[in-house]
C-alpha cells in the first residue's frame, strides 16, 4: 500500500515537472520589445534614430526596466538617447538609471515614481536611440539582459525581436556626375586643342 501511493506520487511529480517545461518551452508572452524600424539603410556619415518599443502589455503596468542594446561599433557609431515619456514622473521627472554605451552596448534603465500607473497604454516607445553610420557594413542590433518590472513588483516576459541597420557609401547625385562628365568633355576638349596646335 506505501509502495504504491510512494509510486503515484511519483508519477504525478514526474507528470507535473514535464508539463511545466513543456509548457515555459515554447511559451510566447504578449509583451513584446521590438526596434523601429527593424530594418534600416543610411549612407556613411548618415544618421538613424532606433525607437525600442514595448506592446502587449493588456494588463500589465511597466513600472520599470533596463535592456542592453547591442550593436556592431565597427559600422556604427551611437550618438545619444532619449528616453520616451510614459514612466515620467510631472513631479520627480525621469529617473534615468542607464549607463549608456560601452563600445557596442548601450544600458537603458529607467525607474517610474509615478503612484498610478493604470492609464499607460498597451504599446509606447521605452527609448530613442540615435547612431551615425561611419563605415560600409551590416550591424545587427539585439537586446540583451531584459528586465521589465511591473507596478505590482513582478517581473513582466516579453518576446523580444531585433534589427539591423545597413550603412553604405554614398552614391553620387546626378547633378554631381552631370559636373564630372562635363570636366571630362572639357578637358578632353583642351587635349585635342593641343594636339591640333
Amino acid at each position: 500500500f506505501n509502495k504504491e501511493k510512494c509510486m503515484k506520487n511519483a508519477l504525478k511529480l514526474i507528470l507535473t515537472v514535464f508539463l511545466v517545461v513543456l509548457f515555459f518551452s515554447g511559451t510566447s508572452f504578449a509583451t513584446t520589445i521590438d526596434l523601429m524600424p527593424a530594418s534600416a539603410s543610411i549612407d556613411v556619415d548618415g544618421s538613424i534614430d532606433v525607437d525600442i518599443v514595448i506592446s502587449g502589455l493588456d494588463a500589465d503596468n511597466l513600472a520599470d526596466f533596463s535592456i542592453d542594446l547591442n550593436y556592431d561599433a565597427a559600422v556604427l557609431s551611437f550618438t545619444g538617447y532619449t528616453l520616451g515619456s510614459e514612466l515620467t514622473d510631472p513631479l520627480w521627472g525621469q529617473d534615468d538609471w542607464s549607463t549608456g554605451d560601452s563600445g557596442g552596448v548601450i544600458n537603458l534603465s529607467e525607474l517610474s515614481w509615478l503612484e498610478d500607473l493604470s492609464s499607460q497604454p498597451d504599446s509606447f516607445t521605452l527609448a530613442t536611440v540615435s547612431f551615425d553610420g561611419i563605415t560600409v557594413g551590416t550591424s545587427a542590433l539585439t537586446i540583451s539582459n531584459l528586465v521589465l518590472g511591473s507596478d505590482l513588483y513582478l517581473p513582466i516576459f516579453a518576446d523580444v525581436n531585433g534589427g539591423s541597420i545597413e550603412v553604405s557609401a554614398p552614391v553620387p547625385e546626378p547633378t554631381t556626375m552631370l559636373l564630372f562628365g562635363i570636366g571630362l568633355l572639357v578637358f578632353a576638349g583642351i587635349n585635342r586643342k593641343k594636339k591640333i596646335l
